[in-house]
């Protein structure tokens, strides 16, 4: 059954601070540090606890949606396809960031000045994952994709249609739902921070463009297993020094 909200601005705020408080603030996890994804049982855990509330989400959005859920909240019906389609929308978003960072480099090469490195030195010391072995990294594969999940359902499908909802611009809630997320990740530091603001801006363009949550959540998927991959190169270069 659908419940159609006729407060739709009442509802909506209710919805987006109770789903937010289900997403976001119940975890597998007490405590959280560098090691956590190289221990098994902590990935089966969030594994877990990701389908739940992939499960929550989709139920809440269908039955606070106004009209049809999958129209209202870009939620099609699965096809495979989708998942190659992003892939190659993931490789076009990965040219584009590597020439953009080349160009952002040599900016601050040139043009910054040698008291601003220190804060940003200090903005940049947040939280950095370690992936310590390849078992781990081909967890991560699952675990990204869960994340993805969660992540993309919950801050572009679901906040952003509530801000709708709401009588909110497309842009404002874009921004709004962003900044949300950045929030969420604001353990990483400043730099981390702004990255995952940019980011939350990128797949909320790409979720509003392409009207189908399934591309936002595997490019964020693929982002995540890329950097994983990464952060799992360092350390084995690290081992061999």
């Amino acid at each position: 059954m659908t419940l159609l909200n006729k407060y739709p601005v009442k509802y909506a705020f209710l919805e987006i601070l109770l789903s937010y408080f289900i997403v976001t603030r119940i975890s597998p996890f007490q405590n959280v540090n560098v090691d956590l994804w190289n221990f098994n049982k902590n990935h089966y855990s969030y594994w877990l606890y990701s389908f739940f509330k992939i499960l929550f989400i989709v139920h809440f959005a269908r039955l606070t949606s106004s009209c049809d859920f999958r129209e209202e909240f870009y939620i099609p019906k699965f096809k495979f396809v989708f998942v190659w389609q992003a892939f190659a929308i993931f490789v076009k978003l990965l040219v584009y960031i590597f020439f953009v960072l080349i160009i952002l480099c040599l900016c601050f090469l040139f043009f910054t000045s040698e008291s601003v490195i220190p804060w940003m030195e200090m903005g940049s010391s947040g939280f950095i994952w370690e992936i310590k072995s390849t078992q781990s990294l081909l967890l991560m594969v699952v675990t990204s994709l869960f994340t993805g999940g969660v992540e993309e359902l919950f801050f572009r499908s679901f906040f952003i249609t509530k801000l709708k909802q709401m009588g909110i611009s497309l842009f404002i809630s874009s921004l709004i739902s962003s900044a949300v997320f950045a929030y969420g990740h604001s353990y990483y530091g400043f730099v981390g921070f702004f990255m995952s603001l940019i980011f939350g801006i990128i797949f909320a363009c790409m979720y509003l463009r392409y009207k189908n949550v399934y591309y936002s959540i595997f490019v964020h998927s693929f982002y995540n297993v890329f950097v994983s991959f990464l952060l799992f190169l360092s350390n084995y270069s690290k081992e061999l020094l």
